[in-house]
């Protein structure tokens, strides 16, 4: 019979359980055309999916200021609407979280993404009712991961028995960062060598390959 390798298992949000890219890229161009901003290209919209939106509209689209913020206030304006019929669980997301719940783990989500907009997206696809615990970005507050995961940790107490899973570097070193295991999956939207060079515990291709590396023989 299969056991948990990590009794808790703590996984982002965007590009790890939900495939939401489609919804932030759709968000995305919603937002530069209301801000008389110029278009961005597909490798800077896939830049912009991971880091909190401050980091990324202010490295990738330049922008800083009031004309920042006015930018974030515009996309989390529209962004719940447009992109609700364009994101989806990713393909055995379910499966996995079940599989998890019946051999007992404790399952949180840890996620740069506002944490009412998160609670209403795992909520809409059905994940909620797996989620012991959630961890995201408040409105005008913190939204570093690493940051993020330090907060989580001074109420949850990390220790040898869990595990944060993620698609972005950002993810594995917040795991490093409160000492905690690793897996990064590829089959979310890091760059070609991005998880390989921050150096996870393990490495999952597909949702298949992580739920055998969750529930093992």
């Amino acid at each position: 019979m299969a056991a948990l390798r990590y009794r808790r298992v703590f996984f982002d949000l965007d590009g790890t359980l939900i495939d939401t890219a489609p919804g932030i890229i759709a968000s995305m161009n919603r937002m530069l055309e209301i801000r008389s901003l110029p278009p961005i290209n597909m490798e800077q919209h896939m830049a912009l999916i991971g880091p909190p939106l401050q980091l990324g509209f202010s490295e990738v689209l330049g922008l800083s200021g009031e004309e920042l913020s006015e930018a974030i206030r515009v996309y989390r304006d529209i962004m719940p609407d447009i992109s609700r019929e364009l994101i989806a669980p990713f393909g055995g997301v379910i499966e996995l979280l079940d599989a998890l719940k019946r051999h007992g783990a404790f399952i949180g989500v840890i996620t740069s993404k506002q944490q009412s907009t998160a609670i209403e997206q795992l909520d809409h696809f059905g994940i909620w009712k797996y989620v012991d615990y959630i961890m995201g970005a408040e409105p005008n507050g913190e939204g570093e991961k690493t940051a993020l995961m330090k907060k989580a940790g001074s109420e949850i107490a990390f220790d040898d028995d869990c595990v944060m899973i993620g698609d972005r570097f950002y993810d594995i070193n917040g795991a490093k960062a409160v000492g905690i295991a690793s897996i990064g999956v590829s089959y979310g939207y890091a760059p070609e060598g991005e998880l390989e060079g921050c150096k996870p515990t393990f490495i999952a291709n597909t949702v298949g390959e992580l739920q055998g590396l969750l529930l093992t023989d």
